[in-house]
């Protein structure tokens, strides 16, 4: 009896896994062709997705720049700074404090806590949203004047530490005999929030 053929069946019954996972390894040319050219697209969609995002991001920073910054599109406000982050605000009162001619004539936008103030000598009454920096350790203040300058102090304004928002045009100014220059939002719209 011929036993050649049960000994192949055994053999290939017990080894036929070798031969499987072999033949997972070996592909053809077209195979390989068809894989390399799979990641070389992948990656130039993946290169051509950044450089569109790189080029978005500088286009949109160029347009930053132009507007001043912070100018909210579509709205009268050069420089909306109830949009922006703390340190964005405390970034931008500094460059108030340091290049205020910049600013001449430039429609502010301002949320913070309202207080008052009153010159003793004169008497005069002065207005101011506070805000505080990320910390809440910097706080700093512009001064406004409301509207036409007729409305009542205390009658028409908040108490102290009220939540506001203020809108309006930035001006620097001197008081008589004083050589320092003081800088506020004239024409302003406050409101409580």
């Amino acid at each position: 009896m011929d036993y050649s053929w049960r000994l192949y069946a055994l053999l290939y019954d017990k080894y036929s896994w070798m031969c499987k996972k072999e033949s997972k390894k070996i592909t053809t040319g077209s195979s390989v062709d068809k894989i390399v050219k799979e990641k070389t697209e992948k990656k130039e969609t993946q290169n051509t997705k950044r450089k569109e995002t790189k080029k978005r991001q500088e286009e949109n920073s160029q347009e930053s720049k132009e507007q001043g910054g912070q100018q909210t599109p579509g709205s009268d406000v050069d420089y909306d700074l109830t949009n922006m982050n703390k340190d964005m605000v405390y970034a931008t009162f500094y460059q108030l404090m340091v290049e205020p001619d910049k600013y001449i004539r430039k429609t502010l936008c301002i949320d913070g806590l309202y207080y008052t103030g009153q010159n003793e000598k004169t008497g005069t009454y002065y207005h101011y949203s506070i805000i505080k920096d990320a910390l809440a350790c910097c706080s700093q203040g512009l001064e406004f004047v409301w509207g036409d300058v007729l409305h009542v102090y205390s009658d028409e304004y908040p108490k102290d530490e009220t939540e506001i928002e203020v809108k309006g045009t930035f001006k620097t100014y001197k008081e008589p005999g004083d050589d320092t220059l003081y800088c506020h939002l004239v024409n302003s719209e406050m409101q409580v929030k």
